[in-house]
């Protein structure tokens, strides 16, 4: 199994925060085929956050219309629901908190906002769901409840 990794990995700078999945790597070596071997550390969190948030699933469900918005990666396209949720209900961003939940750097997330601003409709279609800021406020308090167990379980310096 080392050796399959050290295969995969050998010729490839991993970003920080990615990691070789395992159980791709224990698929590889049984003899399966290649499928995604990359994923991100916070990718559990965020799509324990999705299961939990309907509002989040409904602004994706929106989303779906938007080819320019939906075509991201996991984490960008419930970092883009999420965006768009707090720009409908004008709500501020805190774009550093966001960004170390997602994985996002903070100038990427002012594009992903950006990007919703522009988007046709896509803000008058999310500002009517029903509940939308009390939803929000939900999805906020997990995010800074897992940063804040994050930080408490991070090592500290000496």
């Amino acid at each position: 199994m080392y050796k399959i990794y050290r295969r995969v990995v050998e010729n490839r700078r991993l970003r920080k925060g990615v990691v070789v999945r395992a159980d791709a790597i224990a698929s590889l070596a049984g003899g399966g085929k290649l499928c995604r071997l990359f994923t991100h550390m916070n990718d559990g969190a965020i799509e324990s956050l999705l299961d939990r948030s309907p509002i989040l699933r409904k602004v994706l469900d929106i989303m779906r219309d938007y080819p320019s918005l939906y075509s991201r990666t996991t984490r960008g396209k419930i970092a883009t629901a999420y965006i768009a949720a707090k720009v409908a209900s004008k709500d501020p961003i805190m774009y550093s908190q966001v960004s170390k939940f997602f994985g996002l750097s903070k100038v990427h997330i002012r594009r992903i906002k950006s990007a919703v601003e522009n988007t046709k409709d896509l803000l008058s279609r999310i500002m009517v769901i029903e509940d939308l800021s009390r939803e929000l406020l939900e999805v906020d308090r997990a995010i800074s409840e897992y940063l804040r167990r994050i930080d408490r379980d991070a090592p500290q310096a000496l």
